[in-house]
């Protein structure tokens, strides 16, 4: 596994976490309904930005509106 994949796992099992969420393994996305970045705090989506570098933070303003 990748070095940029397993942080990105970790990332993903710390915010599962946070949310309470399990982690589930599917191969299919599902694109109806809400997905586990919508319901993200403003606070922890902030400091996840916070440590990105200004280019890639700005290019995460396609995902959401809310993250400008």
């Amino acid at each position: 596994m990748s070095e940029r994949r397993a942080r990105l796992r970790e990332l993903q099992e710390i915010m599962d976490s946070i949310l309470g969420v399990e982690i589930k393994k599917s191969k299919k996305f599902n694109h109806e309904g809400p997905n586990k970045i919508s319901y993200i705090p403003d606070v922890i989506i902030g400091r996840i930005l916070f440590f990105l570098p200004n280019k890639d933070a700005v290019r995460t303003s396609v995902l959401s509106k809310s993250w400008i």
